[in-house]
């Protein structure tokens, strides 16, 4: 992303991207995941541990707890 942006991909882009966004991209990045999670969830027969794996969660637990809070 920051090359794309002609930025330096340290702290310059992670504090950018908090100010604009108010949230850090590794939380914005979970929230996008988090949200195709549910709809995963919602409309398709894929097993739980399936989307979380496909989510890129470690196990179901982590992933259940991310849906949870």
């Amino acid at each position: 992303m920051a090359h794309k942006t002609f930025v330096s991909p340290g702290y310059y882009l992670s504090h950018y991207f908090k100010k604009v966004m108010d949230m850090g991209f590794s939380r914005f990045l979970m929230n996008i995941r988090l949200k195709q999670s549910v709809k995963d969830l919602l409309y398709t027969k894929d097993s739980i541990s399936s989307i979380a794996m496909k989510s890129r969660f470690p196990n179901t637990k982590s992933f259940a707890d991310q849906i949870m809070s």
